[in-house]
């Protein structure tokens, strides 16, 4: 049998050392979590008893103008449900309304990193790197790029309010609550530093349940309307 060359050696090396990684990540996602599961299963159950309508753009933008603050419901993996929200920000903002953004996908705690590149100081890439976004956040960095360029070319504030990084250890009742806690922190903070604008947060559908964020935010501002979508 032919030995191997160092060089040869060094890349089987790699090719195992990815395997592993990448074995893992593939098991840590798709490992049902039964807290995930309950939620979605109670979430299909809500939907089930709601009657829908089709409605136009422009019948939506009239139902939104009056709020101060929406929140929309995404799939994280799925790109189409985030296009939503960016257009709908950027139909809002071509009118003229002030608008602000917040983002699940963005720590709260990466303010310094985020302003640096909505001042231009580093690439949207460079950011990425920095806060370490594409190994904790788990979802594609597409969408949330795609909403960073905008806010930096329209000079629109741009805010993350995410408590930490959705792991595999973090997926349960408690930190699920402790995040949308934070959630309606950060959301009731973005208000009141822009007080003449239209909040607009993007969150997991999962957080629009009735008795998920919305109680959070009933129960600490009661006198301020969300709508969601």
């Amino acid at each position: 049998q032919k030995r191997l060359t160092t060089t040869q050696q060094a890349l089987l090396k790699i090719q195992k050392e990815l395997t592993t990684y990448y074995t893992q990540k593939i098991f840590e996602y798709t490992k049902p979590n039964p807290f995930l599961m309950a939620e979605l299963k109670k979430q299909h159950a809500y939907f089930q008893k709601i009657r829908t309508q089709k409605i136009t753009s422009e019948q939506l933008q009239a139902m939104l103008d009056p709020h101060p603050i929406i929140l929309m419901g995404d799939y994280h993996p799925f790109k189409p449900s985030q296009n939503e929200f960016f257009d709908l920000v950027r139909a809002t903002h071509a009118r003229g309304t002030p608008c602000v953004v917040v983002l699940e996908s963005l720590l709260a705690t990466e303010r310094k990193e985020l302003q640096n590149f909505l001042e231009g100081h580093i690439t949207s890439g460079e950011f990425l790197d920095e806060v370490d976004f594409n190994r904790y956040w788990g979802f594609p960095s597409y969408s949330t790029e795609k909403m960073m360029h905008f806010c930096r070319r329209e000079k629109i504030p741009l805010y993350g309010m995410n408590l930490s990084r959705m792991t595999k250890a973090q997926k349960h009742k408690s930190l699920f609550k402790d995040r949308e806690a934070h959630f309606s922190k950060i959301i009731a903070e973005t208000q009141k530093t822009h007080p003449e604008s239209q909040i607009f947060a993007l969150v997991g559908n999962l957080h629009l349940m009735p008795n998920n964020f919305s109680a959070q935010w009933k129960k600490e501002n009661p006198s301020t309307p969300i709508i969601y979508i």
